[in-house]
């Protein structure tokens, strides 16, 4: 459905799924003219992915706009593009603009949604619509759709970053219990999935949400012992600098004297 077993894709595949994305784009943009017309389509494609990722949601938008002048919007690939576009409309303004376009694209093609040609496409478009959900403060609505995810999901990698967002919403709602048990399961999901995959400073900020949990808990030595596993994990100087406050929160609450009540 989409050129990602062409031969001259591979390289380019690989340093996504490697999460180099910068040069990914590079690469796929050095390939371009020497495509047709459907394979350029399917490099601007995958050029819009590695921009999305990278933030750069004016050049996603640029590349699809491209690609869907060469494309049937009906077809695999235009469908494709179609969600790509979903994803960035109104990017950063109105969260609502974003559910509401990536909810039509879903509702249009319900029928090849349904198939295992849409498979993946399925899976990221439902997990895209859930974070947005909650992004939107729709808690419930957000839950059932990344819950729907974890279910479906096999890609360890994806399945943590749904587990981590569910955590989020649960630890909003008050349910530390559910925000707990999610991060537990998104670190053993870790285990195997590919490193690059990951946030850059995993497993250190799953450690010391782990440790905010036990430290609003009361459970000051489950709090401790996170925030130890997330200081020696840590790389990022902001991360460490959070942990050190919320380790001196700790610090304070055990030298308390106890209460007379």
């Amino acid at each position: 459905m989409l050129p990602i077993d062409h031969p001259r894709f591979r390289p380019a595949m690989k340093l996504i799924d490697e999460a180099q994305y910068a040069d990914a784009a590079r690469q796929l943009t050095e390939m371009e003219a020497g495509l047709s017309d459907k394979d350029r389509a399917g490099a601007l494609f995958w050029k819009g992915v590695c921009f999305g990722r990278l933030g750069r949601f004016d050049d996603t938008m640029a590349c699809v706009d491209d690609a869907l002048r060469s494309v049937e919007p009906d077809s695999a690939l235009g469908i494709c593009l179609q969600l790509q576009q979903a994803y960035c409309f109104k990017r950063g303004e109105a969260p609502e603009a974003e559910i509401a376009a990536i909810r039509s694209v879903l509702s249009r093609y319900a029928k090849q949604f349904s198939t295992p040609d849409f498979f993946w496409q399925y899976l990221d478009a439902k997990t895209a619509l859930g974070k947005r959900l909650l992004r939107a403060g729709q808690y419930s609505e957000g839950i059932a759709e990344l819950q729907q995810v974890v279910l479906t999901e096999p890609r360890p990698a994806a399945r943590y970053s749904a587990r981590v967002w569910l955590h989020d919403a649960y630890y909003k709602a008050g349910d530390l219990d559910r925000a707990k048990e999610y991060l537990e399961d998104a670190l053993k999901d870790a285990e195997s999935a590919p490193k690059a995959q990951l946030p850059a400073d995993h497993p250190a900020l799953v450690r010391y949400e782990l440790a905010l949990i036990a430290y609003k808990q009361g459970r000051w030595a489950d709090a401790e012992r996170e925030l130890a596993l997330a200081c020696a994990a840590a790389q990022n100087p902001k991360t460490l600098r959070v942990i050190s406050k919320l380790s001196k929160l700790l610090h304070s609450h055990k030298s308390e004297p106890p209460s007379d009540s």
